[in-house]
C-alpha cells in the first residue's frame, strides 16, 4: 500500500533531528515498541480507512528506524569504517526482508483460522515479537561507546582517542545546525532523492494494498 512512504518519506529527516535529544536507546526502543504494537493492532481493523490510518502511522514510526540506525552507527565507527557497516545494515535488511517474505507465506495458511483472514495473522504474528523486542533494546541498547557495558574500561579509552584522531571530527560538527538543516531542505539534490525513493517503492510494494482491500472482511 503505496500510502505507507507518504509518510515515510516526510518523517525520515525529523526523526534523525530528535534522535540525540531523546538518545538513540529511548527513541530507536520507542519506535520499535510502538511499531510492533500499531502493527498487531492492524491485524483487527475492521474497514479500509482503519487500514490506511494504520499504515500512515506505520510510516511515520518505521521513517525513523532505518535512518536512526545509520546515525546511531557513526556513535561508534569512524568515517572511514561506516561504508562496510552500513552495508552490513542494508545485507541485514536485505535478508530479514527475504526471511520475512517466507514467513509471510507459510502465516498466510492460517487464512480462515477463527475466522479471520491470513493477512491479519501477519500482522499480528509479525508485530507482537517487534513490540517485544522494542522493550528489551530500552534496556539492552547502549547510546554510545562510553556507555556500552560489553566494553572494557581500556576499550572506551580506545575508543575515545580514535574518535578524536577522525578527520574532520570536532566538537562543532556534532553539535545540531539550524542552518545546516535548512539547507538540506532547501537542496533539491534531497527532494529529487526522495520522489524517486517514493515512486521505486511504490513499484516493489504498492500492490499489497489491492490484496487486504478485497480481502478487509
Amino acid at each position: 500500500m503505496f500510502i505507507f512512504f507518504v509518510t515515510y518519506l516526510l518523517f525520515e529527516v525529523p526523526s534523525n533531528l530528535v534522535l540525540k535529544l531523546f538518545t538513540p536507546q529511548r527513541w530507536i526502543a520507542l519506535l520499535a515498541t510502538t511499531w510492533g504494537i500499531v502493527a498487531t493492532l492492524s491485524g483487527l481493523v475492521n474497514s479500509y480507512g482503519s487500514l490506511v490510518a494504520c499504515r500512515l502511522i506505520l510510516g511515520v514510526l518505521e521513517a525513523g528506524l532505518f535512518p536512526g540506525l545509520n546515525v546511531y552507527l557513526t556513535f561508534f565507527y569512524t568515517k572511514h569504517e561506516l561504508a562496510r557497516r552500513v552495508g552490513y545494515l542494508f545485507v541485514s535488511a536485505a535478508v530479514g526482508g527475504a526471511v520475512g517474505g517466507l514467513l509471510a507465506f507459510g502465516i498466510g495458511h492460517l487464512d480462515g483460522a477463527h475466522g479471520m483472514s491470513g493477512w491479519r495473522w501477519i500482522f499480528i504474528i509479525e508485530g507482537i515479537p517487534s513490540a517485544v523486542l522494542g522493550v528489551v533494546t530500552l534496556f539492552a541498547l547502549p547510546n554510545d561507546a562510553q556507555s556500552a557495558y560489553f566494553l572494557t574500561d581500556k576499550e572506551k579509552a580506545f575508543m575515545e582517542v580514535r574518535d578524536r584522531r577522525d578527520y574532520g571530527n570536532t566538537a562543532s560538527s556534532k553539535e545540531f545546525s539550524k542552518i545546516d538543516m535548512v539547507k538540506a531542505f532547501k537542496d533539491w539534490k534531497v527532494w529529487a532523492f526522495s520522489f524517486a525513493q517514493f515512486g521505486v517503492d511504490t513499484m516493489l510494494y504498492g500492490r499489497s494494498g489491492s490484496y487486504i482491500r478485497w480481502n478487509i472482511g
